[in-house]
């Protein structure tokens, strides 16, 4: 039986409530910050969970480590693969864990793949704007990385373009995407859906669009605001804003959308993405709240605003409106948004990019559920019986709960994370 050594924050079958789910990570959650995290990294594991294989999330022990090459020894001993999936990477404040991560991976003899990685940088930028320093940084983590796989998987073109300025060309940087959106290989349509007063519409938010957002609000009542950075998932725990924010914009407690009861929070991707089945359509400027949307067959228009975003909108088809410079929205209109929703060229790319991330993982010999023999449906059939927490909602301000001291967590993850961490802290 092959063990797969998966980078995530948690398995999609560890059930945490949301104030533990807040509480993992010195209070950046579970999720690392971003609740999109768990889109892609719930992906990837389910396509990697082929019957016999056992796969351990390392619960960010790997990039946490102070002593990479002592848990490399660790790793190599019980592991037969690192699969470490990831999303905008290489930018200046992810450095040091790149660093970490390069050390770790120099002193591994197993494979190590690399799936979705990409770099963080301004909208018409070629490069990250960071100085030698980060380049450095990621020429290392990509050496070590390719020492030990036959390419690796990035998010776009942007990033491959990054890359072969610091001389990794094609075929060694392949372009596969965000694996988030290979929960299927077969394709999937998203229709336009009506829309009206009454519709419920997915508002994603990060900053800018303060006309359109507040016109919005008022124009459909039952719009929500679905949130993903680890400070929201606090305001609606305790109802306290951020020192720096004066918690009038969308983001805080004075606005109609808290008032309202109007923003949701979710520690799920499963539960995230059921949510949305019902909406019309999704907006706003993160791209994995527009990937959960297409994953509940939504459409979203993405309020494109860097390279993060713009690469992946413009490899998968997914639509997007350019939105440098996180500008009001005073001249746009859900309604106009909603008619630029156009989901044929999506439709049409999906199932060569399937295919593609398919031999993506074939040529760096990771085993996934779409060969012939290797469906794995009770995969599926568990997830699907597990009884996860549903949305956090706006509530009334109160002392922060103490973590539940015991969760429905599986003990082989427990005991696996415990070791990772005893192999790391141990003296030499």
């Amino acid at each position: 039986m092959s063990r797969i050594l998966l980078r995530a924050g948690k398995s999609p079958f560890q059930v945490l409530s949301p104030e533990r789910s807040l509480a993992v990570g010195g209070g950046t959650g579970v999720f690392g910050a971003n609740a999109g995290n768990l889109l892609f990294s719930s992906a990837v594991h389910r396509t990697v969970s082929v019957p016999g294989a056992e796969v351990v999330t390392d619960g960010f022990v790997l990039q946490s480590t102070k002593n990479p090459r002592r848990l490399a020894a660790y790793v190599d001993e019980r592991f037969d693969q690192l699969v470490l999936p990831f999303a905008n990477a290489f930018r200046p404040s992810f450095a040091r864990y790149l660093d970490t991560y390069s050390e770790l991976i120099e002193h591994l003899h197993i494979p190590v793949v690399v799936v979705g990685v990409g770099a963080q940088m301004g909208f018409n930028a070629r490069r990250p704007d960071a100085g030698p320093e980060l380049d450095a940084s990621v020429t290392r983590f990509v050496r070590a990385v390719l020492d030990r796989s036959a390419s690796i998987g990035v998010r776009g073109e942007r990033t491959a373009g990054y890359l072969e300025q610091l001389g990794f060309p094609a075929p060694l940087v392949d372009v596969i995407g965000c694996p988030s959106l290979f929960t299927s290989v077969d394709g999937f349509t998203v229709e336009p859906r009506a829309l009206d007063a009454s519709s419920r519409i997915d508002l994603t938010y990060t900053g800018g669009m303060r006309s359109l957002v507040d016109r919005s609000v008022v124009e459909y009542p039952r719009l929500e605001f679905v949130a993903q950075e680890h400070h929201r998932l606090r305001l609606l725990l305790r109802g306290e804003d951020l020192d720096t924010y004066d918690g009038h914009g969308p983001l805080g407690t004075g606005h109609p959308l808290y008032r309202e009861d109007r923003i949701r929070f979710f520690v799920d991707a499963r539960t995230w993405v059921d949510h949305l089945r019902d909406f019309s359509f999704a907006f706003g400027t993160r791209i994995h709240g527009a990937i959960a949307a297409i994953l509940a067959r939504v459409p979203a228009v993405v309020m494109s605003y860097d390279s993060r975003t713009l690469e992946l909108a413009q490899y998968h088809g997914i639509p997007y409106r350019e939105f440098t410079g996180m500008p009001s929205g005073e001249d746009l209109s859900v309604r106009e948004l909603a008619e630029g929703a156009d989901y044929t060229e999506f439709a049409a790319r999906f199932p060569g990019l399937a295919a593609h991330y398919r031999a993506f993982l074939e040529t760096n010999g990771v085993e996934h559920i779409w060969a012939p023999g290797a469906a794995n449906p009770a995969y599926d059939a568990r997830l699907a019986a597990l009884d996860l927490p549903g949305p956090v909602r706006v509530v009334k301000p109160r002392r922060f709960r103490r973590p539940k001291p015991l969760e429905p967590i599986k003990r082989t993850s427990v005991s696996e994370l415990s070791a990772l961490r005893r192999a790391e802290s141990s003296p030499r």
